[in-house]
């Protein structure tokens, strides 16, 4: 929509999501009268996962109907891997899931004219999700060794931005970033044996999100309010857990790992300021 000229009409409302959807399941399986190994890995990457609605050098004139644009992420990941192994004198199950996701959720609006009778409304919101399972279980007479990784990062960015542009309206103005990304993940190692057993896991979780309103206008001439609101409220629920069963010896051990490096950033610039209203 760079320099789009929409004149005159009574409404404008503009809308772009992005709802993709993934859903892997990876498992294997071994057997023996001896030894045997069982595992599996799942990759997923949803990288570049955008939805924008870019206003650079757009006018937009709308009438009491009011001017909208809702740029939404709703993508989200499903992933189960599971690895199950039984051998008489060593059994070897290993599992490991990976899952990335990045993108941009926004609204730009660089150099752009927007004017209203109506309300105002530019709204960005992330709230996409990824959940996994790991699982390895090994079963042997002798020697038994079950483990599993999942790690999960989420690296996205929402905003509503632009420069050199121009907002007026009638009634109130509403411009909004929000990310609610979240990620659930459980790995869990099992090992039994008749003599040694072995068992670990490790989850990570990561988000790093950067969500934003910065705003560096020429003029904002708005009769009611003008509300400019940036939050973060992204969550991460994970679990690592191990079992490790030997008649002589065992060992278990779990290890969970979860980083926020979140940027939460509300900036408004004037050139000038005409408005009647408040600034919030």
């Amino acid at each position: 929509l760079e320099n789009t000229e929409i004149l005159d009409t009574d409404e404008i409302t503009l809308k772009v999501t992005n709802d993709r959807f993934l859903q892997t399941l990876g498992g294997g399986a071994a057997l023996s009268s001896s030894k045997a190994g069982g595992g599996a890995v799942t990759l997923n990457l949803v990288l570049g996962n955008d939805a924008v609605i870019d206003l650079t050098g757009a006018t937009l004139s709308a009438g009491a109907g009011g001017l909208r644009a809702y740029a939404k992420n709703t993508s989200e990941i499903q992933t189960l891997a599971v690895g199950i192994s039984g051998g008489q004198n060593l059994s070897v199950a290993v599992t490991g899931t990976a899952n990335v996701t990045t993108g941009q959720t926004g609204v730009t609006l660089d150099r752009a004219e927007l004017d209203s009778r109506g309300t105002i409304n530019l709204e960005a919101t992330d709230s996409s999700t990824i959940t996994s399972l790991a699982g390895g279980a090994a079963l042997s007479g002798k020697t038994g060794v079950g483990a599993a990784v999942a790690v999960n990062v989420t690296l996205n960015d929402t905003f509503v931005k632009g420069k050199g542009a121009l907002i007026s309206g009638d009634r109130s103005a509403t411009l909004l970033a929000s990310n609610e990304s979240a990620i659930t993940s459980v790995a869990v190692g099992l090992g039994g044996s008749g003599k040694a057993a072995v068992a670990g896991s490790v989850a990570v979780g990561d988000i790093g999100n950067d969500t934003r309103v910065d705003l560096e206008l020429v003029d904002l001439d708005i009769d009611g309010a003008a509300t400019l609101s940036a939050s973060n409220v992204a969550t991460i629920d994970i679990l690592a857990g191990s079992v490790a069963l030997g008649a002589q010896k065992a060992v278990g051990a779990a290890i969970t790992v979860a980083v926020m490096h979140n940027q939460v950033t509300s900036s408004l610039t004037l050139d000038k300021l005409t408005t009647a209203g408040s600034i919030n």
